[in-house]
């Protein structure tokens, strides 16, 4: 119980960065850099490998890649305009990303190659998409959103591939059961929202003080994440396909504000400051190919999604779409639990990303 609350505890400073605006920091940045801070890089005050934190830590994972799903609407991407236009710089930056990343890991040696071009290859729109919230309208502004959300969507949707050792047979089925259970709860509240069920239980749950909403969500949520455990497909998927069949209808605002108070007062601070807290920064300033990694990864992302500018996407749109967190943070997380990767890349993955961001924070101030 101590050891949670102290974690909590620490998660408070990641609101407390993100208050400067000049020097705003992404909340989940922050609790990150606090978890660095308090884990093996520093006082080692935290405990990653506890088996409640890591627990608890799973389901915030869970809970973290439903919110970023949950402000992607399909619908509204597939109906758009320029779907076709974001499809193909979309396909177009797969090209660079997987010959930047065969040259790593042939730098390097280590064989992650198919992990590093999804890394440079994806979008977070978790990340981006707020920052960009008070942006024009513009026709070009939404190319860059549409772009941004299937990137996002499929690099998420491909990194369980990815990782070496993955059963691909056993991913794929369990991927795909995921997708129909997905597709399956989409399908459940549009008829109920169309029907009015739906509504009649938000207000029995409203006036009574039920919670029923929250509470049948979190139950739907942990079964698809414990299903896709038993098929290795990690809770990643699980969070993602939710969150796409709740954004897919419309987030209710009312579940929104439960699930977001829940996620962000309990769960998410847990994981980030956990996951902070197993990467080495140390590890960095000892071996010099681990920054030699950080780097290309950074300058690969920026090149991968810069080939976009060559189908007439403004330059710093292109730069803008390079922000990576959900991506990097689930190769952490996975890597780190499976033993793919060592505390040392995962810090070296990190702060690459943490650079993207920074480089999107800067293109951010000039598209406004």
């Amino acid at each position: 119980m101590l050891l949670i609350a102290l974690v909590l505890a620490l998660g408070l400073l990641g609101p407390l960065l993100a208050i400067p605006r000049r020097l705003a920091v992404p909340v989940a940045i922050g609790e990150i850099m606090v978890g660095v801070a308090a884990g093996v890089s520093g006082f080692n005050w935290v405990d990653g490998t506890d088996p409640t934190v890591k627990l608890l830590s799973q389901i915030g994972f869970a809970l973290v890649m439903m919110m970023s799903a949950s402000s992607i609407s399909l619908p509204e991407v597939a109906k758009s305009a320029v779907i076709g236009k974001a499809a193909r710089n979309v396909a177009i930056s797969l090209f660079p990303a997987v010959g930047i990343a065969f040259a790593i890991a042939s730098f390097t040696g280590f064989d992650l190659v198919w992990v590093f071009a999804i890394i440079m290859f994806s979008s977070s729109a978790a990340i981006i998409l707020p920052a960009f919230a008070g942006a024009r309208r513009t026709p070009m502004f939404l190319l860059f959103s549409t772009q941004v959300a299937l990137a996002d969507l499929i690099s998420i949707v491909s990194l369980p591939l990815a990782i070496k050792g993955a059963n691909f047979a056993l991913v794929i089925a369990g991927a795909a059961i995921i997708a129909v259970a997905a597709w399956v709860i989409y399908q459940v509240l549009n008829r109920f929202n169309a029907n009015g069920r739906w509504e009649v239980v938000r207000s029995l749950s409203k006036k009574r003080r039920f919670g029923l909403e929250l509470r049948i969500s979190l139950i739907v949520l942990l079964v698809m994440a414990g299903v896709s455990q038993v098929f290795g497909v990690t809770v990643l998927i699980a969070g993602f396909a939710f969150g796409l069949a709740f954004g897919a209808n419309g987030l209710p605002r009312r579940l929104g504000n439960q699930i977001f108070a829940v996620t962000e007062g309990f769960f998410s601070p847990l994981f980030f400051v956990v996951l902070g807290s197993q990467i080495d920064i140390r590890a960095l300033f000892i071996d010099p190919q681990l920054l030699f990694i950080s780097a290309a990864l950074f300058a690969g992302a920026i090149i991968t999604h810069l080939s976009a500018a060559l189908v007439r996407l403004p330059v710093n749109f292109a730069v803008a779409s390079a922000a990576q967190l959900g991506v990097p943070t689930a190769v952490i997380a996975i890597g780190q639990q499976s033993g793919l990767i060592s505390s040392g890349q995962a810090a070296a993955i990190m702060l690459a990303a943490l650079l993207t961001i920074g480089a999107t924070l800067v293109t951010r101030r000039q598209i406004h």
